[in-house]
């Protein structure tokens, strides 16, 4: 029987040029909390990179502005799962542009 690893890597940095967007250091525990592996990846051997950018609102919750991926499915799956979480960070600054990539690889 084919074994299958799958591994979900979050990295936590700016993935444009934009001086404005800050990295993220601090979510890193709440953000990978708030993302699984798909099962649709994991059924159609897909692997990709995708690259997020948000701001953190007044309610200390997730607001996606920008997802970028090669996978349209990734996409909506990591927008879908990122968009509204409550992160509880004191360091955390509200309004602030960060960034992230969430790579998903089956190995």
């Amino acid at each position: 029987m084919k074994s299958l690893l799958i591994a979900l890597v979050l990295g936590f940095n700016a993935f444009t040029g934009n001086t404005d967007v800050e990295p993220v250091t601090t979510l890193h525990a709440q953000i990978t909390n708030s993302i699984s592996f798909p099962e649709f990846a994991k059924d159609q051997n897909i692997s990709d990179k995708v690259n997020v950018q948000f701001r953190v609102d007044e309610n200390y919750k997730i607001n996606v502005v920008n997802v970028a991926a090669e996978s349209a499915m990734l996409v909506d799956h990591v927008k879908n799962q990122l968009e509204g979480v409550k992160v509880n960070s004191a360091e955390v600054e509200v309004g602030k542009l960060y960034g992230v990539a969430v790579s998903f690889t089956i190995l």
